[in-house]
């Protein structure tokens, strides 16, 4: 900038044009971004109504893509299926290969537990191998009229159960994650009963990196300290730094059922 005219030369229009295409590629990731946003922001479920129970849940997701899996909703018999999963690869391919597993969770709602796991790897193995991927899965079927969760978990092993007197247990996965399991070695199938005051919580890896969680048993200890699901989510809620989950290379998900 000066008081004065000047012309510019071949040097500075060429330096002009470098700035214009830097601009226009620094738009168009943002505009990119925002859509990858509003795709991620789509395939979160709408909160459910159970019959006796209470689902809450924090789910965040950074605009890169994710790779954090999230599902919840009631099949057609009533039942309550509960997904959380993780998907691990380079670059975008998390968040893509993380919605092709939701997808195969949803359209199998109605499935059998023992069914679910088995056929939903036969669909996105392939694509896992392709990428050089790896995926976990805890998935749960719950009759509400009952308290009895049939589970399966796939490398998972982020689920802890504190019943209403305050012990505790961790599910521990028995599995390899999604693609890894030899077709030889069939599925561990896991069974609990929830009774009055018993809080299950799965979560992703991201939870475990917040100040104060580094553990299940940390986390654990959170919800024996709270009074219900919706105060272990805004407790969650409170330790994670502004931007995490949005702009944040870090994806949280929570998900906390209660038998009332």
């Amino acid at each position: 900038m000066d008081a004065k005219p000047r012309e510019f030369g071949v040097d500075e229009l060429a330096l002009l044009g470098d700035l214009a295409r830097w601009a226009e590629r620094e738009l168009g990731e943002a505009m990119d971004r925002g859509r990858t946003r509003m795709a991620l922001d789509g395939l979160a479920p709408e909160p459910v109504e159970v019959l006796g129970h209470s689902l809450d849940v924090l789910a965040a997701q950074h605009d890169a893509g994710g790779g954090d899996v999230a599902d919840w909703r009631v099949a057609p018999d009533g039942a309550l299926h509960v997904t959380v999963g993780r998907v691990t690869a380079a670059g975008p391919a998390s968040g893509l290969l993380a919605a092709a597993v939701h997808g195969a969770v949803v359209a199998r709602t109605g499935t059998a537990m023992q069914d679910a796991i088995g056929g939903l790897e036969a669909q996105i193995t392939a694509d896992l191998s392709a990428a050089d991927a790896v995926g976990s899965l805890f998935h749960l079927r719950l009759d509400p009229t009952t308290g009895h969760a049939d589970f399966g978990d796939a490398g998972h092993g982020l689920a802890v159960l504190v019943r209403a007197d305050g012990t505790g247990r961790t599910l521990h996965s028995l599995d390899l994650p999604l693609g890894l399991q030899p077709p030889s070695i069939p599925r561990s199938p896991g069974v609990l009963e929830l009774g009055p005051g018993d809080r299950l919580v799965v979560c992703t890896q991201g939870v475990l990196t917040l100040d104060g969680l580094r553990h299940l048993d940390d986390l654990a200890d959170l919800v024996r300290s709270t009074s219900d699901g919706a105060a272990v989510v805004e407790r969650v809620r409170a330790l994670m730094p502004e931007g995490v989950g949005v702009g944040v290379g870090v994806d949280v998900t929570l998900v906390v059922l209660t038998r009332r």
